[in-house]
């Protein structure tokens, strides 16, 4: 079992993972209701909250310490994470921005959890016509928390 000096495991095993949320739309309009346009353009905020839980594994280590040829214990208990964010359509069928905030639990023994703030917005760039009318937009978000850092550009369809 051992391949220059890595102890290799006899197998994987990903903890089991539970999510339930609830969102609340702010507009106008009903939310979920039909309506007459392709697009929803309206001045709304909506609000979300859910809240994961991740169970236990019996014998888990985590990959990186692994790569350093370490034991570090990860998943021991089970763990919670409360998330919560809010999107408000500010310039309608224009611009969006979300807001949120969500914990992340500690998993290794040691290490404690850490709270994230993301923000995020998404522009409406370019209307055209391909199999019905769609939108080109272009997004930014981030993720900050202590000693972590992410952020991305995309580009895809407006809904």
């Amino acid at each position: 079992m051992s391949c220059r000096s890595y102890i290799l495991p006899n197998q994987v095993e990903s903890p089991s993972r539970i999510a339930g949320g609830v969102a609340y739309r702010i507009g106008p309009t009903a939310w979920n209701q039909p309506i007459n346009n392709v697009f929803r353009d309206e001045q709304a905020v909506t609000l979300a909250a859910d809240l994961v839980v991740t169970g236990a594994t019996g014998n888990g280590y985590g990959i990186e310490a692994f790569g350093m040829q370490q034991l570090q214990r990860s998943g021991a208990s089970v763990a919670l994470s409360l998330r919560g964010g809010v999107e408000y359509e500010w310039l309608p069928g224009r611009l969006r921005l979300r807001g949120g905030a969500y914990w992340e639990p500690a998993r290794f023994d040691g290490v404690g959890g850490r709270f994230h703030t993301t923000v995020g917005a998404e522009l409406a760039v370019w209307p055209f016509y391909f199999l019905g009318q769609r939108r080109l937009r272009l997004a930014f978000t981030a993720d900050v928390a202590s000693r972590y850092r992410n952020a991305g550009v995309s580009i895809g369809f407006w809904h």
